[in-house]
């Protein structure tokens, strides 16, 4: 895999994108009390933008061209108050035992409020890892070390149309490595794909 998708090497496929995950994606959950019936009826993705629980729960995955999809697990929280649907967003998004964190937030737009987009931070690091081939890339030939330390962000635009559940994403990446090695910044793409329901 390469490492055009995230800002540290476990997790070689980002932004947003996705996780914020095998198939489609963004299979969100309301937050729910303990009262809430376990086998409520699906709803719709897209009435996130006019529901009005405070806060959803979106799974799913995000792709880019020629790696593989990372499960991504974001929690939207409404803020009240706003002139349109604002959301804060947090989450994690994973490769393997690797976690990474998202923050940032969402917000409703388009025509008839037909589009969710996000703007968010993706960021984490490794600890003592073997260098692959990839990362070497960092070093002169010959210097790069055989482990390394590195901490790195995504940041990261994407879109997702609800009618549709299809998506993209846009990241500006960048990652330190052991000995000051820089790679980046550098600009990455993804194909964002939803499911089409969310269950409560």
């Amino acid at each position: 895999m390469s490492h055009s998708t995230t800002p540290m090497r476990p997790l070689r496929s980002l932004t947003w994108a996705a996780t914020l995950t095998a198939g489609a994606w963004l299979i969100g959950l309301p937050i729910a009390s303990a009262q809430t019936p376990a086998q409520a009826q699906p709803i719709a993705v897209e009435n996130v933008c006019h529901q009005t629980s405070a806060s959803t729960v979106l799974r799913g995955t995000y792709q880019l061209e020629g790696e593989g999809p990372l499960p991504i697990e974001l929690v939207l929280t409404s803020r009240e108050g706003t002139s349109s649907r604002l959301f804060q967003v947090t989450g994690l998004i994973a490769e393997g035992e690797h976690r990474f964190g998202v923050t940032g937030m969402a917000y409703c737009t388009g025509k008839a409020n037909d589009t969710l987009a996000f703007d968010v931070t993706m960021s984490g690091g490794f600890y003592d890892t073997p260098v692959d081939d990839e990362l070497r890339r960092a070093w002169p030939a010959g210097k790069a070390p055989q482990r390394a330390s590195s901490a790195g962000t995504s940041v990261v635009h994407a879109e997702v149309a609800l009618a549709s559940m299809q998506g993209w994403a846009e990241a500006m990446r960048t990652i330190v490595l052991t000995g000051q090695r820089v790679m980046g910044p550098k600009h990455v793409s993804a194909k964002l794909v939803f499911s089409p329901e969310r269950a409560r």
